[in-house]
């Protein structure tokens, strides 16, 4: 399950200054959900990823937190440009 929720927390983009947590507790409650889930089925736990920006968008998320539950973090490259 990938979750991409592009901006969070971005005024300019409809997020509100809450959707940064927000976003971490959705990532806990799939985490919940994949192994409740697997229990019930006996199978693999499904994996859970993100994708998040690379830059200063990056502060939109708790990083910290998110990887807790996330088992993959891909990183949004091409938020990075210059003339290096």
């Amino acid at each position: 399950v990938d979750i991409d929720w592009e901006f969070p927390a971005d005024p300019t983009r409809g997020g509100r200054p809450f959707d940064t947590k927000n976003f971490t507790l959705l990532m806990k409650e799939f985490k919940e959900a994949i192994a409740v889930e697997a229990s019930a089925t006996h199978k693999a736990p499904l994996l859970l990823t993100t994708a998040t920006p690379a830059g200063d968008n990056a502060k939109l998320f708790e990083l910290g937190e998110v990887a807790k539950y996330a088992d993959w973090i891909n990183l949004m490259s091409y938020d990075f440009y210059g003339a290096w």
